[in-house]
């Protein structure tokens, strides 16, 4: 399990690595990374959410699954409320540099880490579910990560949260739950699997790419190792202790596990540019834990998941 998990994690670096050497030599420009993104995002994504949940969901599963969302966002919730407990304060703090310590605290990558872990640990079974117990994580990082990082109300972000994947996985779960599975054409079905296949390795390299400008020097010596521990260490602690007291389904609780380690986001780099945050911190903050999960993630869900 630990191997399977660490060969995971270096995958995922691998494919960052690729995406940062890209744009130093000059293959992909910042428009490229941008538009790119969107293609996969608002394509590709949505296709492997759609191939997997109608080969692999079953449906009689929706009935121990349907809780597993409120589960996810109430954890992203947990570390909201963690950062605003902790978050530095004092003159010498710009508003900007406290929104995105918050937000770092509540957000984390919850979708493409967590999909090539649970994928290669577990199969495209367990992947389906995941697509449904990332609906609450949507939500989460939507409408309270981006309220953190703009002080704009939650209905005026929560828009967002409809995206092209998220409409794909709500009728993917319409269409089992109505069993129209065997009315989907065949070249439909060929056609999400081939997009679907390309979708995390390429957002993983465009994500490198997206980084590539951004690496930082760690001027921010204090907060990053304060994010970094929070990030990593204390806030999965506090999530994981209170999994542990809620009756959870296995598998539930398996996704939730996965989840609750992960680094934070690196598409919080992009947004802290976008909605007035502190990107040289985002950034400090998604290289370095992004790093150092190599080893913490293994350890923990080696041990928790044995």
């Amino acid at each position: 399990m630990t191997s399977t998990i660490i060969y995971a994690i270096v995958h995922v670096l691998g494919l960052i690595s690729i995406g940062v050497l890209a744009r130093r030599l000059g293959y992909l420009s910042e428009f490229d990374t941008g538009r790119w993104s969107r293609v996969v995002v608002d394509f590709l994504l949505p296709a492997l959410a759609f191939h997997t949940i109608m080969n692999n969901l079953d449906a009689d599963r929706l009935r121990v699954l349907w809780f597993s969302p409120v589960i996810a966002f109430g954890m992203m919730a947990v570390g909201a409320f963690v950062g605003y407990l902790l978050a530095p304060r004092g003159a010498q703090y710009s508003p900007e540099f406290v929104r995105t310590f918050r937000h770092f605290c509540a957000m984390n990558n919850y979708s493409f880490l967590p999909i090539v872990l649970v994928q290669r640990v577990w199969g495209s079974g367990a992947l389906a579910e995941f697509f449904i117990f990332n609906l609450g994580s949507e939500l989460a990082y939507w409408t309270v990560g981006v309220t953190m990082l703009t002080h704009h109300p939650p209905w005026q972000t929560a828009r967002r949260m409809l995206s092209p994947n998220l409409i794909v996985i709500l009728l993917a779960v319409v269409l089992k739950l109505a069993g129209c599975q065997p009315y989907i054409p065949l070249p439909v079905l060929e056609l999400t699997r081939a997009l679907g296949a390309g979708a995390v390795p390429l957002i993983l390299i465009l994500a490198g790419a997206g980084l590539h400008p951004l690496i930082p020097h760690f001027h921010h010596k204090l907060a990053l190792t304060a994010l970094v521990a929070l990030r990593l260490l204390i806030i999965p602690a506090i999530n994981l202790t209170l999994l542990h007291l809620l009756p959870l389904a296995t598998e539930v609780r398996r996704l939730a596990c996965v989840v609750a380690v992960m680094p934070s986001a690196l598409m919080s780099v992009i947004l802290s540019r976008r909605y007035a945050g502190d990107p040289e911190l985002a950034a400090e903050v998604a290289l370095a834990t992004t790093l150092l999960s190599v080893i913490t993630v293994p350890l923990i869900l080696g041990w928790l998941l044995r």
